[in-house]
């Protein structure tokens, strides 16, 4: 699992975000749709955003404010632990593996990533192939820059604020109308809709596909593609797709019913449009037919007045919002210099090394774990796991010493050793110098040569 926890960190972290934001959705339900439409799109971009990338950005300040008192980052990664002094010990293998020897988990990680591989490529396969398919329909479709829906078009624009016309083109496909584009938005008109719909339908149909535009509906689903094709395998992002797509279309619909169009001939221009025309690809087309219809048709048809948000639910949501990028920031500009003030590189101390040590291990069970240095360079150790000897022996938290096999945290030990006779045995006088003791050096020596431990330093956060 140690090559995963990252992912499985930020998938966890996503979920709940989530989960929080579905939350607020149900606090917020009866204010504008556009409200939950922002909230399911922040959810969704969250998972492109993990919150370790937060935290080092604010780690990247804390580091520039407090740059003199600071060294670098160590992680110790254990590339091989092995003991070769004592092979009847329970859980060793019987040859130590070299870096890089260890196929099973390296195995692993090759077919997870070909599976995700393929799943990525399959989702963003599906989606390109809709992209290029409506894209052929605008290339071969005539545009037209005159006429009765040009006119009304651009009338709609300049209510809504639009600042650049929307290009028309005319399709003989049978898809329903719809916006198409993301920087440059066309709006594909079917020709045979005038034989369909009359002039009020055909201005309801043109002031929802406006909505669209400016309320930039077709990037919204552009980053959603993108989630689904990173987490395919997440079910809860494909939840999160359906919730943007009912609540982008109800937007759009309240934006009609609130601009001045008639509910009862809105209604029938969607079902009119639903029966005559067929539905475009949700990913690439910004249409009139999304969403469940017959929950559209009945929130169309009862004129269910929407709240505005007040001044404390707007407060409330900008704080959430700061507070979600503001809270990770500041975690890494406090807790990043504390870190790196209390570890420091071993590789430019001197080794020094145990006169004689014995090693044995104790099978009592749990039971308390104490480490002694005192003068004369004597080290004990009683019940301490191989872990608890790294932490102690390179001065590090728990979360610095990364991989190793599983009996490091398992397997107990009492260990007896004698250095040189001028070390005074203070390890806390060394540790607020910001250096290693003499009896953590050998220390250090006695891993490495007793339980051949191997060790590299990272810079991680």
């Amino acid at each position: 699992m140690m090559p995963f926890a990252p992912v499985a960190n930020h998938i966890w972290q996503s979920t709940l975000f989530a989960a929080i934001v579905a939350l607020a959705t149900l606090a917020f339900r009866r204010n504008r749709a556009s409200v939950r439409h922002a909230l399911w799109l922040a959810a969704s971009v969250k998972f492109l955003v993990p919150f370790a990338a937060l935290v080092a950005l604010g780690g990247m300040f804390g580091s520039r404010a407090r740059a003199p008192i600071l060294q670098r980052d160590v992680t110790i990664v254990l590339d091989v632990v092995g003991q070769s002094f004592a092979t009847e010990l329970p859980g060793l293998p019987e040859r130590l593996a070299l870096p890089g020897e260890d196929t099973s988990s390296a195995r692993m990680v090759a077919i997870a990533g070909l599976v995700w591989l393929s799943g990525a490529a399959a989702v963003l396969a599906a989606s390109l192939i809709a992209w290029c398919r409506v894209a052929a329909i605008v290339r071969v479709s005539t545009r037209i820059d005159d006429g009765a829906e040009i006119e009304v078009l651009r009338g709609l624009e300049r209510r809504a604020g639009l600042s650049r016309p929307i290009a028309m083109v005319v399709s003989a496909a049978p898809l329903e109308p719809g916006v198409f584009g993301i920087f440059h938005p066309v709006l594909m008109w079917p020709a045979s809709i005038g034989a369909h719909l009359n002039a009020d339908q055909l201005t309801t149909i043109l002031s929802h596909e406006v909505a669209h535009v400016r309320r930039r509906d077709n990037l919204a689903a552009a980053i959603q593609t993108l989630v689904e094709a990173i987490f395919w395998f997440h079910p809860l992002v494909w939840w999160i797709g359906a919730r943007l797509i009912e609540e982008r279309e109800r937007a759009c619909d309240e934006e009609v019913v609130r601009t001045g169009g008639e509910p009862v001939v809105y209604a029938e221009t969607i079902l009119t449009a639903c029966r005559v025309f067929l539905e475009a690809p949700r990913a690439c087309v910004a249409g009139v037919t999304g969403s469940d219809l017959t929950t559209r048709i009945e929130r169309i048809m009862s004129g269910a007045a929407t709240r505005r948000l007040t001044a404390s639910s707007k407060l409330l949501l900008t704080t959430g919002t700061i507070g979600t990028l503001i809270v990770p920031i500041g975690m890494g500009a406090l807790n990043a210099p504390r870190i790196r003030a209390h570890v420091r590189s071993p590789s430019s101390q001197a080794r020094a090394r145990f006169e004689v040590a014995a090693v044995k291990p104790n099978r009592s069970g749990p039971g308390p774990v104490r480490i002694e240095t005192s003068r004369g360079g004597r080290f004990s150790a009683t019940n301490v796991t191989v872990r608890n000897l790294i932490q102690f022996a390179y001065r590090l938290q728990p979360f610095q010493v990364v991989d190793g096999p599983d009996w490091i945290n398992s397997d107990h030990f009492d260990i007896v050793a004698k250095g040189d006779e001028s070390d005074d045995g203070d390890a806390f006088t060394a540790e607020r110098s910001e250096r290693p003791s003499r009896t953590q050096l050998m220390l250090q020596a006695l891993l490495a040569e007793r339980f051949k431990l191997v060790t590299r330093l990272e810079q991680k956060e």
